[in-house]
């Protein structure tokens, strides 16, 4: 069957949306945003915007059981979500009921009902940065022949707009973005451009790691807050569970009790 050739504003429509994001909560105060999935690059076929946000309902858990509960990036986001709340509710002297990350991980992470939203910034799946997959996937398209091609696609067109459009709508206040090579494109996709970087170091002496923070404040004292980190779980990156605590620590200093709701559900207490 011969390929069917999509045209860059083909593409740009379907990536100005919800495609290759996992999704959740997107009312949630805390998002999470990964570079791109890292499961096989596949020909595509449909491109039909996704206009609304995915989740990971019951339905699509049980058809990946034997698999998701493997994923080292569901771990520690669920590592992650589950020790800001309690590090917000300790530092208000409160008492947290919150289910352990492994409850929540398995019935909230990117639901419609947890505490999360989860995204992308480039939404067609690569195993690699540099794949030969890439190239057997997507080579015979002409604004997708090479990873580089396609990015600029991203940024210069819909995609970024459409995620900086999200933020504004949604206002989180914070924005996990997982991957430091990649802030330039994290700062552009959210609209941090005109915000001061800061570096923040988490961890000590050898396991030091570099938080890279920029604040976007509003006129009535609201903020958004993107903070770069090392990839979770790799070996140079936030690779313990003392490195988790601190940035779970670091993201509760800009949030409060209110940003998260009581969960309901076989996980929670």
């Amino acid at each position: 069957m011969k390929t069917k050739t999509f045209s860059n504003s083909e593409l740009s429509r379907y990536f100005a949306s919800f495609c290759g994001m996992d999704g959740g909560n997107p009312e949630a105060k805390l998002w999470i945003c990964g570079i791109e999935h890292g499961s096989d690059a596949e020909e595509l076929c449909n491109i039909e915007p996704e206009n609304q946000p995915g989740e990971w309902n019951a339905e699509k858990r049980s058809s990946y059981a034997a698999e998701y509960r493997k994923w080292p990036y569901w771990r520690n986001a669920a590592k992650i979500v589950v020790g800001t709340q309690r590090a917000v509710l300790a530092k208000a002297g409160l008492t947290s009921k919150s289910p352990d990350w492994r409850a929540y991980r398995d019935e909230f992470l990117y639901t419609r009902h947890g505490w999360d939203f989860k995204l992308n910034l480039f939404p067609l799946s690569s195993p690699r940065v540099s794949s030969d997959q890439w190239t057997k996937a997507h080579g015979l398209q002409p604004a997708l022949v090479d990873k580089e091609t396609y990015r600029t696609l991203c940024r210069e067109g819909g995609r970024f707009a459409f995620m900086r459009r999200l933020r504004a709508e949604r206002q989180p206040k914070v924005i996990l973005a997982t991957g430091v090579g990649s802030r330039g494109d994290f700062v552009h996709a959210f609209g941090f451009e005109g915000c001061e970087e800061k570096a923040v170091v988490i961890g000590r002496e050898a396991a030091q790691r570099r938080l890279y923070v920029y604040v976007d404040r509003y006129a009535d004292d609201r903020h958004s807050v993107l903070v770069v980190t090392p990839f979770p779980g790799s070996p140079s990156g936030l690779n313990s569970t003392s490195l988790i605590g601190e940035l779970a620590a670091y993201l509760a200093s800009w949030m409060s009790p209110s940003d998260f709701h009581a969960l309901s559900g076989r996980g929670a207490e």
